[in-house]
């Protein structure tokens, strides 16, 4: 099913907007995004924001629009925002922008405490609201950097909105009833009450993949992974585009793979001659 939307891409409708839910007394609001996390270019990037005001779904192309107008949006709090497990997007908020998101209710922590059979957001939809089944893997690798924006992606990423108030009634009912609410409110607050850590070693370096080298070999692998980053932020590549992290390995524990070494995007001659120079330089060490 298509849904009606309206699309904003420039400040000046997204102020505009902005002075409407002022001026209609808003108080609370669906909120979603849609980002780039290291899949198609280099780095995270917030490329859309989905808003549902309770008459018709918003969409902001992030791109387009100007962090100060993102800012006043997210950190208001005197427009509450239902989201879905909102951890993921106050850091790349945080990080990309120094923004907060203010007065959120998430209602990830109420699935935990109610220990729903089935916890993912379109599966609550459809066994809370009786809505179809969404098909979400159709677009886990969406490039959000794409513009015009496919009509399909338009249309999913607005399902992730336009449900949330059904839903966080019924949750709600669910909490009274068994008398959890205080405890949604603590676990919700506290999911906000803190700027998000955004200095975590990459997830690579808890891995087993990591974790079983020997203390040598660990050194050789944590500077030629930053090499790698080094190079895929230079070419607005996603780092494993270079080479995966299996092959940092390989190339940790046999420095002769390195002469060999093939990327998975073509590079530069120059470039790729540089690269493997750095990366002989970290298999003498």
């Amino acid at each position: 099913m298509k849904h009606k939307y309206k699309y904003i891409e420039t400040d000046a409708e997204f102020s505009n907007y902005l002075e409407e839910l002022r001026a209609e007394d808003i108080k609370v609001i669906a909120l979603d995004v849609e980002a780039e996390y290291n899949l198609h270019s280099y780095g995270e990037k917030l490329c859309l924001i989905q808003i549902y005001d309770g008459k018709i779904p918003v969409i902001i192309d992030a791109l387009q629009v100007s962090a100060n107008l993102m800012k006043e949006l997210f950190e208001t709090r005197t427009i509450m925002k239902i989201m879905f497990d909102s951890s993921s997007d106050q850091r790349l908020l945080f990080k990309q922008y120094q923004i907060r998101i203010n007065a959120i209710i998430d209602l990830k922590p109420a699935v935990d405490i109610l220990d729903y059979e089935r916890k993912n957001l379109g599966a609550l939809f459809t066994d809370k609201l009786n809505l179809e089944p969404i098909d979400k893997k159709a677009f886990q690798m969406y490039n959000w950097q794409t513009r015009p924006i496919d009509a399909e992606a338009i249309n999913y990423s607005i399902m992730d909105v336009l449900y949330l108030f059904q839903l966080k009634e019924i949750m709600f009912s669910d909490l009274e009833n068994v008398k959890k609410m205080e405890e949604f409110r603590d676990k919700n607050f506290a999911l906000q009450s803190k700027p998000p850590n955004i200095s975590d070693k990459p997830a690579i370096f808890r891995k087993l993949l990591f974790t079983s080298l020997t203390k040598e070999q660990q050194k050789r692998f944590t500077k030629i992974y930053w090499i790698r980053d080094k190079y895929a932020q230079l070419l607005d590549f996603p780092p494993f585009h270079l080479f995966s992290n299996g092959k940092i390995r390989k190339m940790t524990i046999k420095p002769n793979k390195i002469e060999t070494l093939k990327t998975r995007e073509n590079v530069d001659i120059e470039i790729m001659n540089k690269l493997r120079e750095e990366l002989l330089d970290v298999s003498k060490i």
